[in-house]
Formats: structure tokens, sequence, C-alpha cells
């Protein structure tokens, strides 16, 4: 983390509707990418997806969305995550992007791997 404080500007730049602490956590600058919300159904290629979340007392849960989308042109948090990626990564690592995007379970099958 910096040292250098802040401009009122730097801050101003971070406020969310729905902001949290760690959006004031930054570098020198920030991106902040609007994404579907949990709430919202996630339809993929393979069909509905669902994101696990870990609760308070370290119990992780599904988290499936019952609400369309607010808008068709946003992305899930995944699909911004793998299509930036396929973008800066390329061919350099032999990871499916975009079956991980398409199929959530293929990332949770990685992970129970590692």
């Amino acid at each position: 983390m910096s040292s250098t404080v802040p401009t009122i500007k730097e801050i101003i730049n971070l406020l969310l509707l729905r902001g949290n602490r760690s959006h004031a956590v930054v570098g020198r600058a920030a991106m902040i990418l609007p994404t579907m919300g949990r709430s919202e159904v996630d339809l993929q290629a393979s069909g509905e997806q669902f994101v696990t979340v870990e609760d308070t007392v370290a119990a992780v849960h599904a988290s499936t969305g019952k609400l369309a989308p607010v808008s068709p042109h946003l992305l899930s948090e995944i699909s911004i995550v793998t299509r930036m990626a396929r973008a800066v990564l390329g061919s350099k690592v032999p990871v499916d992007w975009a079956r991980f995007e398409h199929d959530y379970d293929s990332i949770r099958d990685h992970i129970s791997r590692v």
C-alpha cells in the first residue's frame, strides 16, 4: 500500500453506491467495474451458474441469483476476470479461461485439486 495520503479527488473517485472498506485501500489508481450482483440470474453457455460464498462462521454456501439482470450488458465477476486473463495472458499459460467463464463448476474442480 502506498504511504502517501490520497487526495480528496482520489477518494471521491472511489465512492460507490454499495462500497466497502476495501474500495478505499488501493494503490495510486483503481478500476471499479460494474458487475452482476449475486441476486441476479447468471446464465452462461453451460446453463445457470452459482457462486460459493463463505459466511461469518466459515461455512461455505451456494449463492444463486433469482432476479433478472438489470442490464443485458452486465457481466459476472468471473466473466470479467476470465476475459481479462485471456486478453493479458493469452496462450502464455495453459489455462482454458473460456471454460472457466462458461462453467463455474470447472473452477471449483480445479481448486479441489490444489
